[in-house]
């Protein structure tokens, strides 16, 4: 009997080597590809200041080559800029760190992915056609470069609501009446850019949830 025992787990340990085995190997192999392709492709990213091309990352929005959109936007619009998060890679910061293992590529890769999101914001909040608006009216109308909005005081009361509300309760608000726009559903990738554009535009400013 002992020795059915111990015949038993031994092929059950060599089962559980054969399906595991190849499968760390894998994962291994793709995080290893992922983490090469980030590299290789990010050093040629910005040129003079502005983003040239990204083929290493996941675009929300446009083909990864054509960028110009993002140039033309942020000189027509005043564009908060990105937090400098190199310091995550100086002192003791990276060894030991739950995210030890951070490079330049990996910083850079953040910046780039986070400022196409907000400038993609920028696009939609002063274009009255990406809204819907059907009296042309656009975000920027009321709002010159997002002045005025105040995501640092969210959630407040909102006397127009009748109830305590998100920033992106009060942006359908807007939505519906000054724009006379349908109301966005809450994973609509505009609402989102939107919301991240008008909170970068709010950086510095201490949070202060409900003030009026």
């Amino acid at each position: 009997m002992k020795y059915k025992i111990i015949t038993f787990l031994s092929l059950f340990l060599i089962v559980v080597a054969v399906i595991t085995v190849p499968l760390v190997q894998s994962v291994s192999a793709q995080l290893m590809f992922r983490r090469s392709v980030v590299v290789s492709t990010l050093a040629p990213v910005v040129e003079g200041g502005s983003v040239k091309e990204f083929p290493g990352a996941s675009d929300q929005w446009k083909d990864s080559q054509d960028t110009a959109w993002m140039d033309a936007e942020r000189s027509a619009h005043q564009i908060k800029p990105h937090f400098d998060n190199s310091i995550i890679l100086q002192g003791d910061q990276k060894t030991g760190h739950t995210y030890g293992n951070y490079t330049e590529a990996d910083i850079l890769l953040w910046q780039v992915e986070t400022e196409r999101l907000v400038v993609e914001g920028s696009r939609i909040f002063h274009s009255d056609a990406l809204l819907g608006s059907t009296n042309g009216v656009s975000c920027d109308m009321c709002h010159p470069d997002a002045e005025g909005t105040h995501p640092e005081t969210y959630p407040k009361y909102q006397v127009q609501l009748g109830r305590a509300a998100l920033l992106r309760d009060m942006m359908n608000w807007c939505l519906q009446n000054p724009c006379r726009a349908e109301p966005m559903d809450g994973d609509d990738a505009r609402l989102r850019a939107m919301e991240a554009y008008i909170k970068a535009q709010g950086s510095g400013k201490i949070l202060q949830y409900g003030k009026h």
